[in-house]
């Protein structure tokens, strides 16, 4: 989660194309969707109206590369939305949630499932949940419980790992686990001093 005033205009959310080289961003008071290009930063971003939704549109997005499209999430009605790349036009619910705000979301493109992690909300308490992409009425299944205020959300579509931090301790727990949610592991602990977290590859 990334969020910065800018000219009066709260933007928050950002999500990188490094092979378009276009950067993706949400203004939160306009409720869209901008989009700029690195190379020419100076032109003004466009906003895209297909993308107006309702409240804390774009707070959280990623970029699906491989099938080419935009996810985000619109808190306001804790539905998951996307879009193509490019044209960004179409927007549609990929997954419509009803168990509450998500504090970080992942896409595993290469096998068709989104994962977000929950806190306590709606009944369901600090777990891991998945669901398919492909339909808005796709059950919600929480492959992993018990957790201690996880945050964050990244997906290694070479290992088919799902990587998350916890953070209702005394130190933060950096932890990983398979795509069906079995095999937990703490991978490493380590002081933190947010509750906001964003996870990230580095290869």
């Amino acid at each position: 989660f990334v969020s910065a005033s800018f000219a009066g205009q709260q933007f928050a959310g950002l999500a990188l194309d490094p092979c378009a080289r276009q950067l993706y961003y949400g203004g939160s008071k306009t409720q869209q969707i901008y989009r700029t290009s690195l190379d020419i930063p100076s032109l003004p971003a466009v906003p895209n109206s297909a993308f107006s939704s309702s409240d804390d549109v774009g707070q959280q997005m990623h970029l699906d590369l491989e099938n080419q499209h935009l996810y985000w999430i619109d808190q306001g009605s804790t539905n998951f939305w996307r879009a193509p790349l490019p044209p960004l036009s179409g927007a549609e619910v990929a997954v419509g949630t009803t168990l509450g705000d998500s504090y970080g979301f992942a896409i595993a493109g290469s096998v068709g499932d989104l994962f977000w992690t929950l806190g306590d909300s709606g009944g369901v308490t600090n777990s891991i949940l998945r669901s398919r992409l492909e339909s808005i009425d796709a059950t919600e299944e929480i492959i992993v419980s018990g957790l201690d205020r996880p945050t964050g959300c990244w997906f290694d579509p070479a290992l088919e790992k799902l990587y998350w931090l916890e953070i209702g301790g005394s130190l933060g727990l950096f932890r990983r686990c398979d795509a069906s949610g079995k095999n937990v592991e703490t991978i490493c602990e380590m002081p933190f001093s947010s509750s906001n977290f964003s996870l990230a590859p580095n290869r």
